[in-house]
């Protein structure tokens, strides 16, 4: 699963500016039926970016919690930066990101702009990429600070046991995400059976 703190604030930026986009349709009718119903809607994908990124928080509290190290990318030592102190930062930036792309997409969306809101998605996932790129090194070697700083961090795919909790938390999380989707589209598509109302 491709999580660290470098990595997740983007890619969950992203995903929610993705998720906003599969509601383009309601938050374009909201728009048309004024500032009321348009701040409603806006306030519905805000929430819903929340608990995507809460979401992912929660799942990648695992490697938090056994891998610190790992999940800060070796750039500090997890003994001068305890998991209590970090984790809870990270939860509220990770709810942040996808909070505020939700919104940020949903507002372009709502001006007309999805050329716009379509930037926030891609360009998201475009820092991501680059990110792991950057960071692609340090995050194939799961190990402690001391085995990164003496070049001893074992590779990720010579660890099964490691590999197979990554895995179970990849699925995981990846379960909820797609749930998350279903319920989107089902929404969407009931709702749009409702007449618009002026």
């Amino acid at each position: 699963m491709l999580a660290t703190v470098i990595i997740d604030p983007p890619s969950i930026a992203g995903a929610a500016a993705l998720f906003t986009l599969l509601s383009a349709r309601s938050i374009a009718r909201a728009a048309a039926a004024g500032i009321g119903a348009l701040r409603a809607e806006q306030r519905r994908h805000v929430a819903a970016g929340a608990l995507l990124g809460a979401w992912f928080a929660v799942c990648f509290g695992w490697h938090a919690f056994r891998y610190p190290a790992w999940m800060l990318c070796y750039l500090v030592d997890p003994a001068r930066l305890p998991v209590a102190v970090w984790y809870p930062v990270f939860v509220l930036a990770l709810i942040a990101c996808g909070a505020g792309a939700a919104l940020w997409t949903a507002r372009l969306v709502a001006a007309g702009n999805r050329r716009g809101a379509w930037t926030v998605a891609l360009g998201s996932f475009a820092l991501w990429l680059l990110l792991f790129g950057v960071t692609l090194r340090r995050y194939v070697h799961v190990g402690t600070y001391a085995d990164w700083l003496s070049g001893r961090a074992p590779l990720l795919r010579d660890q099964p046991a490691v590999l197979a909790q990554f895995n179970t938390v990849g699925a995981i999380t990846g379960a909820g995400v797609v749930a998350a989707v279903i319920y989107r589209i089902w929404v969407e598509r009931r709702r749009a059976l409702v007449p618009a109302h002026g």
